[in-house]
């Protein structure tokens, strides 16, 4: 019988997947020491330009009630928006100059980066977690409990109901369970800008253009009754989905109407 021949590939757990680990370390280390800094400089970038030009460049729709209650600094909401429309959040709520805004993120590896982004908003805070997968825990309870205890304090609440990995535009019910808890209002919100690049990510995250023009539409109040039970929560839920895919679609299609 002939002895097998030593073809000089790495046996499992030797040489080559060592080396694929060791880089895979650099290169996320590598990505989350400079990818958030210059993330931030952009959306700096294209928040200063609206800002300034806010009359041209910023057109806010139906928000009067969420920007009275922004402004109020002493009545909290909760922001649904969804995942790839992240990128828009600071214009808007800047412009109000809201006390403090927290945001839910996944203990991912782009919840990494989305974290250490936000983290350098004055106003921006993370809190990290996200809703059960198959069973394992996310951390979601954990992040709840925390985010109502901010809200307790007067921030602002942000989820993305499609987040951490979709699928995209398909709301989950951690934001109704939140509103019950609180009883905060939720308001959706549907933002565009008239030039973005179109990220090549599961949800096709949609990022702005310095001396873009935005929009964002939001809803009326959706409040979650403090006795609401299965029936009624996925009846917000869908509620919740339906509202934010209208807006986002008005707000996908404002910019094709010419200008006056």
């Amino acid at each position: 019988m002939e002895e097998p021949v030593d073809s000089g590939a790495p046996k499992p757990g030797e040489g080559r997947p060592r080396k694929k680990k060791w880089t895979k370390r650099l290169e996320r280390k590598l990505i989350l020491t400079l990818l958030p800094p210059l993330a931030h400089q952009w959306m700096a970038w294209f928040d200063r330009t609206a800002l300034m030009n806010n009359e041209k460049l910023l057109t806010l729709i139906n928000a009067d009630e969420l920007l009275a209650r922004v402004s109020s600094r002493n009545q909290p909401s909760i922001l649904a928006v969804w995942h790839n429309r992240l990128m828009f959040g600071p214009t808007a709520y800047q412009y109000r100059q809201g006390a403090g805004a927290v945001i839910m993120v996944s203990r991912s590896f782009d919840g990494d980066i989305i974290s250490a982004t936000m983290s350098r908003f004055k106003n921006l805070r993370a809190v990290r977690g996200s809703s059960s997968q198959k069973g394992r825990d996310k951390g979601g309870q954990e992040a709840l409990e925390e985010l109502i205890e901010y809200g307790q304090k007067g921030y602002d609440l942000v989820i993305t109901p499609d987040g951490p990995q979709g699928p995209v535009y398909q709301a989950k019910r951690g934001i109704i369970d939140l509103a019950k808890a609180t009883g905060f209002p939720i308001f959706c919100v549907g933002p565009n800008a008239d030039r973005c690049i179109t990220a090549k990510s599961w949800d096709q995250t949609k990022i702005p253009f310095p001396y873009a023009r935005f929009v964002y539409r939001a809803s009326d109040s959706i409040y979650v009754p403090a006795d609401a039970d299965e029936a009624v929560i996925e009846q917000k839920r869908a509620e919740v989905e339906r509202v934010l895919i209208e807006l986002t679609e008005f707000a996908d299609h404002f910019f094709d109407k010419p200008t006056s």
